[in-house]
């Protein structure tokens, strides 16, 4: 979900002083560029995709792993790789 949403349904749901900042954390998702894609297929964004793609899943991810590798890429060392964006989402509602 985009951040714009967040804000959209925290706004709907009466809450005001809206704050989402960014946390960046090295988190580790596997040994190599094929493991961290193998992670990715099976829980973020990517693995949802793959997930909902049925019979079709396997060229979904023949499709998308030259992105992910892309994407992984600079978050690589010689033995591991890791990394993560999160949003810290605080909001203020009054009773």
């Amino acid at each position: 979900m985009a951040h714009r949403d967040v804000r959209r349904l925290l706004e709907g749901s009466g809450y005001s002083q809206i704050s989402l900042d960014r946390i960046d954390a090295d988190i580790f998702v596997g040994h190599d560029l094929d493991q961290a894609i193998e992670f990715q297929l099976a829980l973020g964004p990517a693995g949802e995709v793959y997930r909902e793609a049925g019979d079709e899943a396997v060229e979904v991810a023949r499709a998308n792993t030259e992105a992910l590798k892309a994407e992984l890429a600079p978050c690589s060392t010689s033995d591991s790789v890791g990394c993560s964006g999160s949003r810290q989402v605080t909001a203020r509602r009054d009773r």
